[in-house]
Parts: C-alpha cells; sequence; structure tokens
C-alpha cells in the first residue's frame, strides 16, 4: 500500500447540544431524513462512544451523524456546536492502520465492535479524520441499504441539491494538502466559489466522492481567523442549493440571518443555526 484508497464517504460528525431537536431542525430546513440502526433516545454503549447519543441523517444523499453527551461533551464545552470530524470507508482497516503507523501517524481511538478508527489530530494538521469498514458484504459503489432510510424527505425550508464540501480550517492549506495527498487518493477541484485569495487561502480537494474545504486565513479579515486562533480543525459544511438568492430570502424569512455573502457563497449567521456554520452555493 503506497496511499489509501477511500471509497463512500461515511458521514459528517456534527456535535449538538440536543440530538433530538437538531433531528427536527435539520428535517425542517434542509430536508434531511432518518436513517437507521442509532436512535437519539438511547446513548451508546460500545466502550469508544460510551454515553454518546446519536442519530444518523441523510443529507442530500450524503450521511450526517448528530451526536452530544459522552465524549461529546467535553468537544461542545472547548469549540461549541460544528463540525468534528469526517470519514470514508476503506478496503482494509487493518492494512491502513499499519500504513500509517510507519509513516509516524498516531491512531487516537480504535473500535473493534464498530470497525472504525481515527487518526490522531496532532498527526494531520489538525483535521479529525476517521477510517471505517464498509457495511458487511456490500460491494463497492453500492447504495445505502433500504431498510437504513427510514423516513421520506420532508418538505423542507430550502431545496437542498447536494453537498458542496467539508471544510477544515488549518494553518497553511498548501501544506495540509501536499499531506493529505500523501496518505490518500486526492484530486484538486477547481470552479468553487471562494474568498478573497487576499484574505484566506481555499483549497478544494477530492477525497472519495466528496471535497474537502482547506482553509487558511491571511488576513484578520478572514471570518476564520478566530477559528484558527482557537487551534486548527474540521470547522463547517457548504450545501448547494438550486437558487441561492431565493434559499437566503426564504431562510432569512424564517429568523436565519445570511452573515457574510461574496458573490455565489454565502454564510449564514451559525447562532441561527444551532451553532453550526453553514455555507450555501449553488
Amino acid at each position: 500500500m503506497d496511499r489509501i484508497e477511500p471509497r463512500e464517504f461515511h458521514r459528517i460528525a456534527v456535535p449538538v447540544h440536543d440530538v433530538g431537536a437538531a433531528t427536527t431542525w435539520f428535517g425542517r430546513v434542509l430536508g434531511t431524513r432518518l436513517r437507521g440502526g442509532l436512535s437519539p433516545d438511547r446513548p451508546q454503549t460500545d466502550p469508544a462512544v460510551a454515553g454518546t447519543y446519536m442519530q444518523m441523517l441523510d443529507l442530500a444523499g450524503y450521511p450526517l451523524l448528530l451526536m452530544s453527551g459522552g465524549a461529546v461533551a467535553s468537544f461542545l464545552e472547548r469549540k461549541g456546536p460544528g463540525v468534528q470530524s469526517f470519514a470514508w470507508e476503506i478496503d482494509d482497516n487493518w492494512s491502513a492502520e499499519h500504513f500509517l503507523r510507519d509513516r509516524g501517524i498516531g491512531i487516537a481511538q480504535v473500535s473493534l465492535g464498530g470497525r472504525f478508527f481515527f487518526m490522531h489530530p496532532r498527526d494531520t494538521h489538525g483535521v479529525l479524520m476517521e477510517w471505517c469498514a464498509p457495511p458487511r458484504n456490500a460491494p463497492p459503489g453500492a447504495p445505502p441499504r433500504p431498510d437504513l432510510v427510514l423516513s421520506e424527505p420532508p418538505a423542507a425550508l430550502v431545496d437542498v441539491t447536494g453537498l458542496a464540501w467539508i471544510s477544515a480550517v488549518v494553518a497553511d492549506a498548501d501544506a495540509t494538502a501536499e499531506w493529505m495527498g500523501s496518505i490518500m487518493a486526492t484530486t484538486p477541484v477547481d470552479g468553487n466559489p471562494a474568498g478573497d485569495p487576499a484574505v484566506e487561502r481555499t483549497i478544494d480537494l477530492q477525497v472519495g466522492d466528496v471535497t474537502v474545504r482547506l482553509l487558511t486565513p491571511r488576513s484578520s479579515d478572514s471570518l476564520y481567523q478566530p477559528v484558527l486562533e482557537g487551534g486548527p480543525r474540521v470547522h463547517s459544511f457548504g450545501v448547494r442549493v438550486a437558487d441561492l438568492d431565493e434559499a437566503l430570502q426564504r431562510l432569512a424569512g424564517d429568523g436565519i440571518p445570511t452573515a457574510h455573502r461574496s458573490g455565489g457563497l454565502a454564510l449564514t449567521d451559525p447562532a441561527a443555526t444551532l451553532g453550526v456554520p453553514i455555507h450555501w452555493t449553488t
């Protein structure tokens, strides 16, 4: 193995204060639907996530995991709600773990029962990433099993057509992109709307079937300078909508104002989105 080959995207992990309330909010605003196997009413018993309440949602075809309690409680105390980590499925966890250890990358957590492990963020430029075994007997490219989808999409406030990217705020986007390319298959992505390059450096990378956006502030005017002052981290996600102006108008009418907009890229006020920073584009 010379690099890890990510398969399907496994999930975005989003710590929130109340999983049940957040499940309702994401469904009403973004049209997420429930996926099975987890319940916000029962804490997990796996030692790796013991005491954590979880609910898996489907966001325009991509898994989004809401979490609270357990080990997530300390994250919420330090960072507040937002995106904590992201994960892909891979064919061989054992080989990938040894490949990473041989390159001096610490393994932060291993769950034999859950069939996943994390790389330690001190060795990953602050980006918390997880590798998971695929569902048992699932062929490459297989869609979600029908029994995992528990609800039809609700009538949502805005029409979300896809996941645009997941963002990480890092000290050096170029160095982080180079490091990611050295351990996993990545492809540069061009054409997505981004902030002023004089204010922040933006690099988009295709990893498996998801775009990872790396952001480094170059000026105190950057929205991400206060984030980086608290340490590099996975930070937010972006969604695509059919009509950005209409979507922002609908959001504003529901008490979710736009905090910043630059052309075809907007950020709503996190205080109105359960503390989770969400970008919007077409």
